[in-house]
Order: C-alpha cells, then sequence, then structure tokens
C-alpha cells in the first residue's frame, strides 16, 4: 500500500459527525466563545453569498472590505464597503474577519499584516456553520464521502503519476476535513495560465479541433489562442447563457478576420439529450442549469451536433458548472470512436471527484488519466484523459 492510499484510507476512517462536532469547535476557537462582528473580505460572488446566508441566519456582517477602490463607500448586499486598512483601523481588534475569496493566500496575508487579530476563511466559517453555508459546490456533508469509500478508492486506482495521487488526497482531504484556512499557500501563476492545456500532460496537435463546453466569453478560446497561435484546424465554442454568449461572439469577433471561419459558437448546453433545460441567466462565470432559473435554453449531445460538422474533435473540455456528468453522456459515441483528450472541471460537486473520473474511464478504458489543480483550496481542479498516442512528457 502506497503512501497516497494509506493517506486516503485513513481519511475514510474518520468519523463525519464527529468532524462536523469538531469543524465548530474551530470556528469558536479562531473567532472566540461570543458572537463576535464579521467583517467579510471579498465583495465578489463569494463574498456576496457569505453576506446573504450571515444576514439570513441573523448574524449580518458589520462591514465588508475590498481592494477595489470603485466599491468603497457603497454597499454590497446592504453592507457598507471599506478599504482595508480603515475596515481593520475600525475593527480590526474586535472582529473577525472572514477572508471570502476562492484563492484566500493573498488577502489572509493582506489583513494580518494590517494587524488584525483575528483572520479565517469561509471554509472554516462554512464548516462551522453548516445548516446555513452547505452544500456549496464541491463542499458538502463529510458523511456523504465515507458512504462513497469504495468508489473513492476505485478513481484513486485510476491515476499512476504520483503528482495526481497526491493531488486527489489533497482534494479527497479538502472536502472532508474543509481545513484550507489554514496557512493558505498561493497557487504559481504558471499553473494558473496552464489550466485545460498544459504542455506536460498531453501533446499538440498541428490540426486540433477544441470543442470548449462552457465558454464563457471566450476567455478559454483566448488563452488556447495566445498557447497555439494559428496552429489548429477549428474551435467550436458552447456557452448557452444568451448575456454570455453576447459577450462570446462580441470578443471572437474582436479577434478580426483572421480566425473567421475556425472559430464557431453556439447558444446551446450541452447536455445528453435533445431539449430544454431551465437556466440560471446570470452572466456570471457560475452560470448554471438550475430548477430555479428563470431561463430556458436549447440544450443537445455532442453527439447530435457534431455528427453535422466534418471532422471530430481531438480535444474536449467542459467546465459547466455541474452539467459535466450530462455533457460526458452526450458524446460517447465520439469519444469511443474518436478519441479526443479530454479535460473536465471536477469541483462543482463533492462526489464528481471520483465519479466523474470513474464515468470517464468507462467511456475511455484505455486512456491514462491525470489530476491538476489550477487555484488553491479545492477549486478549478481538473482531470485529463488522455490517449497513449497524444500522451506528453509526465
Amino acid at each position: 500500500m502506497d503512501a497516497s492510499t494509506r493517506e486516503v484510507e485513513k481519511l475514510l476512517a474518520l468519523d463525519a459527525e464527529r468532524l462536523l462536532q469538531e469543524h465548530r469547535a474551530r470556528l469558536t476557537e479562531r473567532a472566540g466563545s461570543t458572537a463576535p462582528a464579521l467583517v467579510v473580505v471579498g465583495a465578489g460572488q463569494l463574498g456576496q453569498r457569505t453576506l446573504r446566508r450571515l444576514t439570513a441566519a441573523g448574524r449580518p456582517a458589520v462591514a465588508v472590505s475590498d481592494n477595489n477602490q470603485s466599491l468603497w463607500g457603497k454597499q454590497v448586499e446592504g453592507v457598507p464597503v471599506l478599504p482595508p486598512d480603515r475596515a481593520v483601523e475600525r475593527f480590526g481588534d474586535r472582529a473577525v474577519f472572514v477572508v471570502s475569496v476562492y484563492n484566500t493566500a493573498a488577502l489572509w496575508r493582506q489583513f494580518v499584516a494590517l494587524g488584525c487579530t483575528r483572520v479565517v476563511s469561509y471554509g472554516l466559517l462554512y464548516a462551522g456553520m453548516f445548516d446555513t453555508f452547505l452544500p456549496y459546490y464541491c463542499l458538502d456533508h463529510p458523511d456523504r464521502i465515507a458512504r462513497a469509500a469504495e468508489d473513492i478508492r476505485r478513481a484513486l486506482s485510476l491515476f499512476e503519476d504520483e503528482a495526481s495521487r497526491r493531488e486527489f488526497v489533497a482534494q479527497v482531504r479538502a472536502r472532508l476535513l474543509l481545513d484550507f484556512e489554514e496557512a493558505p499557500m498561493p497557487v504559481p501563476d504558471e499553473r494558473r495560465r496552464e489550466e485545460y492545456f498544459p504542455s506536460d500532460l498531453y501533446t499538440a496537435r498541428e490540426d486540433e479541433i477544441l470543442v470548449d463546453c462552457g465558454a464563457f466569453d471566450g476567455d478559454t478560446v483566448q488563452r488556447f489562442l495566445k498557447q497555439r497561435g494559428n496552429r489548429f484546424k477549428a474551435i467550436h465554442a458552447f456557452e448557452p447563457d444568451p448575456e454570455t454568449y453576447q459577450r462570446l461572439t462580441a470578443n471572437i469577433g474582436a479577434l478580426g478576420s483572421k480566425w473567421a471561419g475556425k472559430i464557431h459558437t453556439y447558444a446551446i448546453a450541452a447536455a445528453a439529450t435533445r431539449g430544454t433545460l431551465t437556466f440560471d441567466a446570470s452572466g456570471m462565470v457560475t452560470t448554471a442549469a438550475s430548477s430555479d432559473g428563470s431561463t430556458r435554453v436549447e440544450c443537445d449531445a455532442l453527439d447530435a451536433i457534431l455528427a453535422r460538422t466534418d471532422d471530430p474533435p481531438t480535444l474536449i473540455k467542459m467546465d459547466l458548472e455541474g452539467g459535466e456528468p450530462d455533457a460526458l453522456m452526450g458524446a460517447r459515441r465520439l469519444i469511443s470512436q474518436h478519441a479526443p483528450v479530454l479535460v473536465v472541471t471536477l469541483y462543482h460537486r463533492q462526489d464528481h471527484l471520483w465519479r466523474l473520473p470513474l464515468l470517464m474511464r468507462d467511456l475511455c478504458p484505455d486512456f491514462r488519466f491525470f489530476l491538476r489543480a489550477h487555484a488553491e483550496a479545492c477549486w478549478d481542479v481538473s482531470c485529463y484523459a488522455v490517449p497513449q498516442n497524444r500522451l506528453g512528457s509526465s
């Protein structure tokens, strides 16, 4: 039994209810036994969610602090926004500062350096007030991990390189212990930039045909073009959110006529079958299918959509805010017949870490599997499934 397997077994042996008690105790230890004032650091999507849930729980924050000068003096979710130095001056010795951004390291260190005596991450707050904040993306009740023990073991066995196995263990740990507020370490810029297109995991093709599922505003397409230049055959970019799709087409158009005819956009959601989805069309990066959504969008299987194109994909990327399982099932024929490299995000649901690699293994049993994280804690984690003839230098 290797080190990664031993560590996973230790994690799977932990008692879920006791862990929840320990989370609450850690929050009390860090924040104090009384109910202190709370300052939310970060006014973005995660900060806004934290503010809303605190208010709903009867513990509204006294302030928001953010480095964005355009927000100073305004309100977010009804709470005043202060510059960092002003927030620390007013509340540094009597409030808990909750860092509520996905990559916490830089802000954590900034507020400690400014003199905050109590800084915690949203991870500790969410774990300590479980009923208020969770589930949230890959953060959920720890007992679900224990129930999935066999699938977790099977998924770990798919990853042959040591870096992937270590990362898998770290991801199980983050989902189970929610302990990533301790001494957060920043992710190198190089690792962020290589997301979806790492040079060491799979080789590039001069005739690459990229299918970008969850294209957002074209940021992935632009990253691909910056890396590959004109060394590709075609790009098919899928983005169902109407507002975001307009930005996508505008950004693609701004690239100039050089790319006309090589980049194709679709206002369609990749799914298992043809139909419509109820969508939370917010225009944000986290836009997703939702039963509470107010917009209906068209969806279809990649097998059906790309059957109408001249050439099959050689590289499929999926970042679909939870829709990855259905999209994979809708691409079964393409995957089995043409063996494209698959890049699939694993952080939108707790069980996607093990469920999606196992599904991909069923679809492409001869592929090699790799796991890489391109952000802190448990975010921007992707599985890379690579056919033997595309293996890189890893």
